[in-house]
């Protein structure tokens, strides 16, 4: 074999380790508002099948919180969504800018 074609196989090989070399992550753990959403279901599944008044309360209430939309507020004052957080970020960085450049503006003046 030539010293060019080790060299290729080499690499072959060393390729094919990397695609074999998979790891494989844990799932994350479930937060415990999506456990509560579970249980609910479930409850809701038992509740569905035991009597037809149960049935229409049910189904009134899953259509019903199918077509209310979440919000969340600071306290009813606004609402919080990815606009606000857009906002509050942009703000916060302005900030940093305005006093980093105080900053380089008074040791400039102080190696004076």
């Amino acid at each position: 074999q030539t010293a060019s074609t080790k060299m290729w196989t080499k690499r072959r090989v060393s390729s094919y380790k990397n695609v074999t070399n998979i790891k494989v992550r844990k799932a994350p753990e479930p937060s415990p508002s999506s456990i509560l959403a579970n249980n609910t279901g479930q409850i809701l599944a038992r509740v569905y099948a035991k009597d037809k008044n149960y049935q229409d309360i049910v189904d009134k209430f899953l259509s019903k919180s199918i077509k209310q939309e979440v919000q969340f507020t600071a306290y009813g004052f606004f609402a919080i969504d990815n606009t606000t957080l857009f906002k509050i970020f942009s703000a916060v960085t302005t900030y940093l800018v305005i006093l980093i450049q105080f900053k380089q503006l008074e040791d400039s003046k102080a190696a004076e």
